[in-house]
């Protein structure tokens, strides 16, 4: 009886041997004949995105942006097959490249189109504007892949504000997450993997309810805090803008890549983390708390101590660095100010403007493809920001240039095509600056365009950027016309602008007040209460 038990243990022990030695065998195999190649594995799958329609335009078949984010109201239509000695440019990006919130006559692309037709009269030029409010790169991806067949001379990518946006698309099962850790390691567990069905974001639905809610509570995001989210998402964003300009090479398309230019003066980051626990964040607050005293009152040197000792003891709470930039500015020394100024943004752990690591990879990229030509968007936004520092003097709001910004980079760009015959549209002597392209577009102004500046209070609303709301929305109560007064369809947006105006100014009192000590609990919580109502009441799914 034993002799048979111990049989058929042994008889086991071989056959699960044998299992474990062909599972070897069939590993030693695939790493030596099966060369790895993760290249051709996207990080984010979309689903169908249809972005484009065919139509017929006095029977002429085009095409028409149909897709809603595509800003689909604008009728953005243009011929299938390109006019002979035509030069077809496409402009792809997110909104701040889409020119949003200005009107289409108003953005870089159309003011770009001007400077070229001038530039090149003799020419046939075409700038198509292909952005999509919310499109991060990956989306930014599908749309250059699909506007291929409509034989593009040239790209724009403008892109890297929304790489954040989406917070949920790395999400996965446990399952999921062992595997991909397996598939790391052993090379059966990746053919598994690549056998798979593999989990698709919407391509048609931009998930950012989540992400909007999170910025009205100013919650942090898990793809900032988690640092392999983190990562994942610079290896996503590096992936989407190498496969654009080594697709674009395949199909002998020139690529123009932008750096990506932000407010770094004026918008102050809208999640600072503190990893301090108990009496270590009890003894930073009161250090930071009299730089914040000190910055008030003018004593800037004070300020810049303090912030800096703050740093010192927690050196990842982004708002500091914001408040140091400040200090730093009022003392004249431009330079530590925009070393500060990027960090805040950078360290912003629900940030809406893109980080330095994208620029950096954009950088890169241009760098190393023969079809690509970086166009640094940012230094140029910082070399006519005032002082060096581009704020509110550029933009609308976090990344939306003023027209008087969209003005400045389609000159600049103009000149730099012109100089460098980049595009090999030819050789001019035509010089278009930006002062003579003043002269050569409408006299419109971001100042009286009212539904243009309650989005940039909405915006400043949206992201807790409370003295800024209060600017502006003083400013636009200051200047209503009358017959936006009588238009009952203004009554929300009236409201809420002088809403927002009065909890904000009243919180931010309280609060200056607070760091002398002079204002009770009761009293904080009330105005902590009344702008949390104001969210809920215009703001209540975190939108805009």
């Amino acid at each position: 009886m034993k002799k048979a038990e111990n049989k058929t243990l042994l008889f086991k022990m071989i056959a699960i041997g044998a299992v474990i030695v062909f599972f070897l065998l069939i590993e030693l195999v695939l790493r030596i004949f099966v060369p790895v190649n993760h290249q051709n594995e996207r990080l984010v799958d979309l689903g169908e995105l249809t972005f484009f329609s065919k139509v017929t335009v006095q029977g002429v078949p085009s095409i028409r942006i149909t897709s809603k984010y595509g800003y689909s109201d604008q009728q953005t239509t243009f011929k299938t097959k390109k006019s002979p000695g035509t030069y077809r440019i496409f402009c792809l990006g997110g909104s701040a490249a889409a020119g949003w919130p200005h009107p289409a006559n108003e953005r870089f692309s159309t003011y770009l189109d001007t400077c070229l037709k001038n530039i090149y009269p003799d020419k046939r030029i075409e700038i198509i504007n292909c952005s999509a409010h919310g499109f991060a790169s990956y989306r930014v991806r599908e749309v250059f892949h699909q506007l291929i067949p409509y034989q593009p001379d040239a790209v724009i990518v403008w892109s890297g504000n929304n790489e954040f946006l989406e917070d949920q698309r790395f999400k996965t099962s446990k399952v999921h997450a062992v595997v991909d850790a397996l598939a790391k390691k052993i090379r059966i567990v990746q053919l598994i993997k690549k056998a798979l069905p593999k989990q698709k974001l919407d391509g048609n639905q931009i998930e950012v309810a989540s992400s909007f809610w999170k910025k009205t509570q100013q919650q942090s995001l898990e793809l900032c805090s988690d640092p392999d989210l983190a990562l994942k998402v610079r290896q996503v964003y590096e992936q989407s803008i190498n496969e654009i300009t080594t697709e674009a090479a395949q199909n002998k398309i020139k690529v123009l890549l932008f750096t990506v230019p932000v407010n770094l003066r004026d918008w102050q980051p809208n999640v600072s983390y503190c990893s301090l626990k108990g009496q270590d964040s009890v003894k930073w607050s009161k250090i930071y708390n009299l730089g914040r005293a000190a910055l008030r009152d003018s004593n800037y040197l004070a300020a810049n101590k303090y912030f800096k000792e703050a740093i010192s003891k927690e050196p990842l709470h982004a708002m500091t660095y914001f408040n140091l930039a400040k200090s730093a500015e009022l003392l004249n020394d431009t330079i530590a100010a925009l070393q500060n100024y990027i960090l805040a943004k950078d360290l912003d752990y629900n940030p809406f403007r893109a980080i330095t690591d994208f620029n950096e990879i954009v950088r890169k990229i241009a760098a190393s493809h023969t079809n690509a030509t970086l166009f640094d968007a940012e230094k140029l936004f910082q070399k006519f920001g005032n002082r060096g520092i581009p704020g509110f003097d550029l933009f609308l709001d976090y990344v939306h240039p003023t027209r008087e910004g969209n003005l400045i980079l389609a000159s600049e760009l103009g000149e730099y095509i012109r100089k460098s015959n980049l595009f090999g549209i030819g050789a001019s002597e035509i010089r278009i600056d930006n002062q003579y392209l003043h002269k050569m577009v409408s006299g419109y102004s971001d100042e009286n365009d009212i539904q243009l500046q309650v989005t940039r209070f909405s915006l400043c609303c949206l992201t807790h950027q409370y003295e800024s709301a209060i600017r502006f929305g003083s400013e636009i109560l200051g200047s209503l016309p009358a017959d936006y007064q009588a238009n009952p369809q203004n009554k929300n947006d009236i409201l809420k602008l002088r809403e927002g105006v009065k909890v904000f100014s009243r919180f931010l009192d309280i609060d200056s007040r607070s760091l002398e000590g002079i204002v009770d609990n009761g009293e904080m919580q009330v105005a902590k209460k009344e702008i949390r109502l104001f969210y809920e009441t215009y703001y209540p799914y975190g939108t805009f």
